[in-house]
């Protein structure tokens, strides 16, 4: 399967309503039972806050993102749908901070600090990354040449010969769709990788959530999206030979 085609998945899951969800697997990779699969990196993307003032900034960083808990209350649907393909999703923030470029303090005051002033760059730009992942995703074909799969799978390899690697990208925003209503759209991606960084597994969804007055993009209705996206994925026809 050619970049452009995944590219174009996750274009058409974010995009439509009636968004066609599709899921591939390595033809070798056949699991009898579910395997561990760490989650390594989630990121939650919006609109971004386009000229965020410093005053929207200090806010944020004081009061606290409103979006900023939706990657943590949502693993548990990564858990239940990729069951189905016997992923076992679990967390290991030490392993998935490897693949970080720059470690900043975690204790403290001045780990409180860089906490706060990551958080607020990245409510910027529109992306959330759960606490316990990686801001290095790897959910789709790259185009650097060697072993840049290999290599991010030698820094989380753990203790199981048979665990993967997951990536994992949600995109959300807040569609008019009816006068004053709108509802939630959202397109989900992944991407595992086995301990040799040869992909396993891939898959694309969308869904969209009920209408409510004004914008949709708040937890309860990107939840509900998400919820829509991967029952949508679950009666999707699984194909072969991702790369």
């Amino acid at each position: 399967m050619r970049i452009s085609r995944f590219c174009f998945g996750i274009l058409m899951a974010f995009s439509c309503s009636c968004a066609s969800s599709w899921a591939e697997k390595a033809p070798t990779w056949t699991p009898a039972k579910p395997v561990p699969a760490l989650l390594a990196s989630y990121r939650l993307h919006t609109p971004h806050a386009k000229g965020m003032s410093v005053v929207g900034m200090i806010t944020t960083a004081v009061t606290g993102d409103p979006l900023g808990s939706v990657p943590a209350d949502t693993v548990d649907l990564f858990q239940a749908a990729l069951l189905r393909w016997n992923m076992a999703v679990s967390l290991d923030a030490t392993r998935a901070h490897k693949l970080q470029g720059v470690n900043l303090p975690t204790e403290g005051a001045a780990g409180t600090a860089a906490t706060a002033l990551t958080n607020v760059s990245d409510v910027a730009r529109g992306i959330r990354t759960h606490p316990d992942t990686s801001v290095l995703s790897f959910d789709n074909q790259h185009w650097v040449f060697g072993d840049y799969y290999k290599n991010i799978a030698q820094k989380l390899a753990g203790q199981q010969p048979d665990e993967v690697f997951l990536s994992a990208e949600v995109y959300a925003r807040s569609e008019r769709n009816w006068l004053i209503m709108s509802r939630c759209v959202t397109g989900i991606s992944m991407r595992a990788i086995d301990k040799d960084g040869n992909p396993v597994f891939q898959a694309v969804t969308g869904g969209v959530s009920s209408s409510t007055f004004g914008s949709a993009l708040d937890p309860d209705h990107i939840k509900e999206a998400m919820g829509a996206a991967f029952q949508a994925l679950s009666t999707a026809k699984t194909g072969s030979s991702p790369h």
